[in-house]
């Protein structure tokens, strides 16, 4: 029996198991981190009763984890944003945490019971998945040389992916399990949008990876997991460092994740560009 070649062709069963997988794997890992900074970004200013129940350590403590010695002595200098920036991640953290063991991680057990469902009985949706998440991962790792490299050079607020961790984990949680699970969902965001674009694109190509990263890049410079850090839409608080080192990450991940994709994923497969884009742009992006 012919394989279907669209996700058009696909029986309605099969249409929606695609597009469950696309929910769980896809949008629901991203979700998290932006339900969570939304949270924050709304939070009120710490209360006094608040600030006097915190340790006075905690604020230099938290920003250690996540920024270079210079980078703390000048935040702390700033104790307005500190507090700002405190009172956001205290909403967020709590809101974090629970979307992540209430939401997140069954989600991803629903995904990996639909990759093992459509191994044998759907194997281009199966491909999609698998080619999706790995290369969206190593494509993290491509990504992480440019992010890392402007953090050294101060070009970045903070590396966020401590950071992510404190959310997951509180922020009085063990420093090293906190970088672990914060690198862990680091890199399942960055295998999401691997699968968001394999998913909806199928085959690609590079410059089609690479139009993705700048529509993730665009997103992100306006979206609360950025704002909540004080430095404004597009970095305008902080500097053209922000702008110009998350643009170049971006595009060297779209540029990989497009690549690998290219020789890992099947020309033939469910995808969900023919039927979301439409039968011009979905043939295009074959």
């Amino acid at each position: 029996m012919r394989e279907p070649t669209g996700i058009s062709s696909l029986s309605p069963a099969w249409r929606g198991i695609g597009l469950v997988a696309l929910v769980t794997g896809g949008i629901v890992p991203v979700l998290a981190l932006l339900v969570a900074a939304t949270a924050g970004l709304l939070a009120p200013p710490l209360r006094p009763e608040q600030m006097a129940m915190m340790p006075k350590e905690m604020p230099q403590m938290m920003l250690s984890r996540i920024m270079w010695p210079d980078q703390v002595q000048m935040a702390m200098s700033m104790p307005e944003k500190v507090m700002a920036m405190l009172a956001g991640t205290m909403a967020a953290q709590p809101v974090m945490a629970a979307f992540t063991w209430y939401i997140l991680v069954p989600a991803l057990v629903v995904l990996a019971i639909v990759y093992f469902y459509a191994r044998e009985r759907c194997p281009g949706l199966a491909n999609c998945i698998a080619a999706g998440l790995v290369a969206g991962a190593v494509g993290t790792v491509a990504l992480d040389v440019v992010r890392l490299t402007g953090f050294s050079l101060r070009w970045m607020p903070a590396n966020l992916p401590p950071m992510f961790g404190m959310l997951i984990l509180g922020p009085q949680s063990n420093p090293v399990q906190a970088e672990i699970v914060g690198y862990i969902y680091h890199f399942l965001n960055g295998a999401s949008f691997g699968l968001i674009y394999t998913l909806i694109i199928g085959r690609g190509s590079v410059p089609w990876g690479i139009g993705w990263g700048i529509v993730i890049w665009l997103l992100m410079m306006i979206t609360p997991p950025l704002l909540i850090m004080g430095v404004g839409p597009f970095g305008v608080n902080f500097g053209p460092g922000l702008v110009i080192t998350t643009f170049v990450a971006h595009v060297v991940y779209g540029a990989a994740l497009g690549w690998l994709v290219q020789q890992w994923a099947c020309t033939k497969g469910p995808r969900l560009s023919e039927w979301i884009l439409g039968p011009r742009l979905g043939a295009e992006a074959r």
